[in-house]
């Protein structure tokens, strides 16, 4: 156990020592790079002392001896042999802090007079550039001009001071001078434009190809003797352009639209509404060869009696076409005024923005909305198409370039007259289907699937489904295929999708027809572009069948308990319509377009009439067959039937019962089919 101590205690020894001679390196490897900076500093020290030597030395321009070693701090001198006091006044410090001080001022000035030169060089480069932009005006050339002006006016901003009153005489005088030439260039393009575009008597609208010159003769030699420029064609595409460069084009182009709403818009606007009975307006062109100008007016002439209105009665003309609208409390038809404003807007077009559709644009959204206020607001816009002529013209001005897509005032009206119009109709509608369902008329109606229209026997004699020549789908899941295996179920089974014979009421009858008028109207709006007034229709025959569901059991309500009759021609009626809206896909699918096929499917309105019908009709023979378990009770054959009480009450319970089914028969052989009869006589005798 000692020799283990003592190994263990050796090991510990061995151990220790070895963390101290690690503890001795490290720390020897810190202090000996240590050494190396303090060798390093001391190198740094020495540099900067003789540097400072040096520069005491050039500054008290003495040479000291090479025995000698100086060394200045605080105002001393120190000398091999001693040392000695320097008066403060010879001191280097402050003669070097003087040098420094002028070296700071001479960099100033120098730069000062860098920034005069710059200015100067600028001033003389813009004199250069407003003497070429005199030129560029008196020469016409206002797109070169604008461009040099923009160039003139971003380089007088480069030495512009931030407060104009601390600016040089001679930058404000140059601003100045630059001011003036802008307003002279300003107003050349507003003399150009004025030329190109114009108004005349009539009212009417006059527009130029082209100009030459934008200024005086005389002032247009100057020019070309100071810089040799020659004059050009202006043309319109260029004034817009320059004044688009001078950022005054959509202002000039408001001012414009103001003056065509005011001169020429307007005027035509009022002449329409007070057009007398038998006038129409003709818009046209002519063209000035002498003066190089073309002009827009319309003119009153006859009407050609192409129906541009309705023709009201003699006494309801006011004399001379006075009026709002030269017939007494009638508006015309916005038929007479739609040609002369796309005529009008067309002449902008070509002859007012130089081919510029962002002019334009600028020029519909000044004056569209007044157009179109005063369209919906004093014309009648709908009576005579349904607003279709309206529609057009605003696709017309939306194709062009005068609105934007999201324009959309005259649309959205007609859409709005047309929902009015659809909200009366539907009202009416409804109203007539509701007095046909309340009105106590017996009248039966005979139909069968050979008669019936768009049945599948007419079907499968039009080649229903007929496969395309190229289907890109397989053949499991085409349109052809499905349709082939439906032609091959109904020659199987003759009372698929078939229509027995059966009578139906007649009001029954005239909501079928109904349904069917209402779904070719759908698909001929789907045809001319209207899908809302499809989907208002759809909306129409849905609610025509959910009031045959409510207005047919409520109106008959005990009749289809206790009657046979009413109660088979209510079964028959909704089986009737079940079938109509079932086979309407087929019918009348393939004339629609594949994204509004959905109007011509009511499938989710079979089961709830189907249900309908079955529910009253099983509550009708629940209640016949208790009538007759009611009139057999007396048939009592406990006692036997030799006596004469008992068999004369069985025999008259049994002539009761048979005549009750009897009758119950006949009322159910009004309407139900062969087939169905045979199987509810049979349900209704147990």
């Amino acid at each position: 156990a000692l020799r283990r101590s003592l190994a263990s205690l050796g090991r510990e020894v061995q151990q220790a020592q070895a963390r101290v001679v690690a503890t001795i390196e490290a720390k020897h490897v810190e202090f000996v790079a240590a050494s190396e900076q303090v060798s390093d500093l001391r190198s740094s020290v020495s540099r900067l002392r003789t540097d400072l030597k040096s520069a005491a030395v050039l500054l008290g321009k003495a040479t000291p001896s090479s025995d000698e070693a100086v060394s200045v701090a605080g105002g001393k001198a120190e000398v091999a042999g001693g040392t000695a006091l320097v008066p403060a006044a010879h001191s280097p410090v402050p003669r070097l802090r003087a040098a420094v001080a002028e070296h700071k001022a001479l960099k100033e000035d120098l730069r000062a007079l860098e920034a005069a030169a710059g200015v100067l060089s600028t001033m003389l480069e813009a004199q250069r550039k407003l003497t070429e932009l005199d030129a560029l005006t008196a020469a016409a050339r206002y797109g070169d001009a604008a461009e040099l002006s923009l160039e003139i006016a971003q380089a007088l901003q480069g030495i512009s001071a931030r407060d104009a009153n601390q600016e040089p005489a001679m930058v404000r005088a140059a601003k100045m001078q630059y001011y003036q030439k802008r307003a002279i260039l300003v107003s050349r393009l507003e003399e150009a434009l004025g030329r190109l575009v114009a108004f005349g008597e009539g009212p009417s609208a006059v527009a130029r190809r082209s100009t030459v010159g934008g200024g005086s003769e005389s002032e247009a030699e100057e020019a070309t003797a100071r810089r040799p420029i020659a004059a050009v064609a202006t043309t319109l595409q260029q004034v817009w352009d320059a004044l688009h460069v001078l950022d005054l084009r959509s202002r000039r182009v408001e001012q414009l639209a103001e003056q065509a709403h005011r001169k020429v818009l307007s005027p035509l606007l009022d002449a329409a509404r007070r057009l007398p009975r038998g006038r129409e307006l003709r818009p046209g062109t002519a063209f000035d060869a002498s003066l190089n100008t073309i002009t827009w007016k319309w003119v009153e002439a006859d009407d050609d009696g192409v129906g541009v209105e309705n023709i009201m009665p003699e006494g309801n003309i006011l004399p001379h076409g006075g009026g709002k609208s030269g017939i007494e409390g009638r508006p015309r038809l916005v038929q007479c005024v739609l040609p002369s404003l796309e005529s009008l807007f067309q002449f902008m077009y070509e002859n007012w923005t130089g081919g510029l559709s962002e002019v334009f644009a600028a020029l519909g959204k000044r004056l569209w909305p007044p157009v179109a206020r005063a369209l919906v607001q004093h014309f009648d816009t709908c009576s005579r198409d349904g607003g279709e002529a309206l529609e057009r013209f605003e696709a017309a001005m939306l194709k062009c370039g005068l609105i934007k897509g999201t324009e959309k005032t005259l649309s959205r009206h007609v859409h709005q007259h047309r929902h009015a119009l659809g909200e009366q109709r539907r009202a009416t509608v409804l109203a007539e289907a509701r007095q046909r369902l309340l009105q106590e008329d017996g009248s039966l109606v005979q139909v069968c699937d050979a008669d019936e229209p768009g049945s599948v026997t007419q079907l499968l004699e039009q080649r229903l489904g007929e496969e395309p020549k190229s289907s890109p789908t397989p053949p499991e899941v085409s349109d052809g295929f499905a349709c082939e295996k439906l032609q091959h179920s109904l020659r199987e089974d003759a009372g698929l999708l078939r229509l027995p014979t059966m009578h139906v009421s007649a009001a029954t009858r005239q909501l079928v027809d109904q349904l069917r008028e209402l779904l070719e109207e759908a698909i001929q709006a789907v045809e001319q572009g209207r899908p809302e007034v499809a989907n208002d229709l759809n909306k129409l025959m849905r609610e025509l069948c959910t009031l045959f569901a409510v207005l047919r059991p409520y109106a008959q309500k005990v009749q289809l308990k206790t009657n046979a009759r009413f109660c088979a021609v209510f079964l028959c009626d909704c089986l009737y319509l079940v079938h109509v809206l079932i086979l309407m896909p087929y019918t009348y699918g393939k004339r629609l377009p594949q994204e509004h096929r959905q109007l011509s499917f009511f499938v989710d309105l079979v089961p709830q009439l189907r249900r309908l019908g079955e529910t009253h009709f099983f509550a009708m023979l629940r209640h016949h067959q208790d009538q007759l378990a009611q009139a057999l009770r007396p048939c009592d054959f406990g006692a036997g039937i030799s006596r004469d009480r008992t068999f004369i009450a069985a025999e008259a319970a049994l002539g009761a019962a048979a005549q009750q089914t009897k009758l119950a028969v006949q009322g159910l052989s009004a309407a139900l089919p062969a087939q169905l009869l045979r199987e509810v006589a049979g349900v209704m005798v147990g």
